[in-house]
């Protein structure tokens, strides 16, 4: 069966936000049957992010059915380009088997404003999927979804849970770029497609290279690994850049680049990494 697989309408209470409506979502068209091998150098947990939007009109509420039905068949359709995702994961492997992701309606009683900047707390939290760990691994869902709209003023939020094992930040921010693009009615454009064949890894001959990228970094800058230092507690900083700090910081960074031009993710990256080795040397 393609499509929408089931929906269910039982309402759970989580503090402020009500889950109105659950549906399980598949890829709209059939997918391969495969068995990849899992790199599984993750722990299998999912990473945590949140989108907002604000109403363009305050004074009209969009139905939250409408929001519903266009994200719920834009996933189904991206997810036919991204079906490992809708999977599940074994020891070594992960299973592609179109379970389908779960996809969760709510409703806050709370207002957007209410939230301030949306530091993470507790009460972030029950706008993002909980993902139940307790669950045998073959039964969690890989990517969870929770659409939440917020009272009086409008606006909604996008809480999403996405497998660690399954995805990077990048091949993460890429599928979310694309199921937008679907969901705006736009089309796919053939490089917006993932590439997941690994045939083009397969050789002969393998090169063996230095991969630093899996070599533990210090904990600190300019400090060998202690358990002194691992116990260290940490904090939470919330940077605010407005637009014009970022084009600002782009445009510095990328004065006298005769190659491809950094893009925002890299300039801030590297902008914050500069900062901190700067806050150490001195």
């Amino acid at each position: 069966m393609d499509g929408l697989a089931s929906r269910s309408d039982t309402i759970v209470e989580q503090h402020m936000v009500s889950i109105l409506s659950s549906y399980t979502v598949i890829p709209s068209e059939a997918t391969p049957n495969l068995l990849p091998e899992s790199e599984q150098i993750n722990a299998p947990t999912h990473s945590l992010t949140i989108y907002v939007y604000k109403p363009n009109c305050p004074n009209k509420i969009i139905p939250i059915p409408n929001m519903v039905d266009t994200m719920r068949d834009s996933l189904a359709k991206i997810l036919v380009h991204y079906y490992p995702l809708t999977g599940r994961l074994r020891l070594t492997k992960v299973e592609c088997n179109a379970k389908g992701v779960l996809l969760l309606e709510a409703e806050s009683i709370r207002a957007l404003d209410d939230y301030g900047d949306f530091e993470p707390n507790d009460t972030i939290k029950d706008l993002i999927p909980k993902v139940d760990y307790t669950e045998p691994i073959e039964n969690s869902p890989l990517l969870l979804v929770q659409l939440t709209r917020f009272s009086s003023s409008g606006g909604f939020c996008v809480g999403i849970a996405i497998s660690n094992v399954i995805v990077d930040g990048i091949s993460d921010t890429h599928f979310i770029n694309s199921w937008a693009t679907l969901a705006r009615g736009g089309t796919l454009e053939e490089h917006d497609m993932p590439l997941l064949s690994k045939v083009v890894l397969s050789s002969d001959t393998k090169p063996c290279f230095d991969h630093k990228e899996f070599k533990l970094l210090p904990l600190v800058l300019g400090h060998a690994d202690t358990t002194e230092e691992g116990n260290k507690e940490t904090t939470l900083a919330m940077l605010k850049l407005t637009r014009q700090m970022v084009d600002k910081l782009k445009k510095k960074a990328n004065e006298g680049n005769e190659g491809r031009a950094y893009s925002i993710y890299e300039t801030i990256s590297a902008h914050i990494w500069r900062c901190v080795g700067q806050y150490y040397k001195n």
